[in-house]
């Protein structure tokens, strides 16, 4: 549930102006110490950022 609503926020992107989306995590309920990236964000050959979700199957893109 956690991670569908990172996702949904991390679409709303360009609305929200103060998430940092790249940098969104979730955390498993008490385990407030290991935190679960959502948003790949392997920087590209060109510089850019890859904005795949997280374990995704194909090359990185933009």
């Amino acid at each position: 549930m956690a991670h569908t609503i990172a996702v949904t926020l991390a679409d709303f992107r360009t609305y929200l102006r103060g998430l940092d989306y790249p940098e969104t995590t979730v955390t498993i309920e008490g385990d407030q110490e290991q935190h679960h990236r959502v948003i790949c964000n392997l920087q590209q050959p060109d510089g850019t950022r890859c904005e795949q979700l997280n374990a995704h199957e194909a090359p990185c893109a933009r």
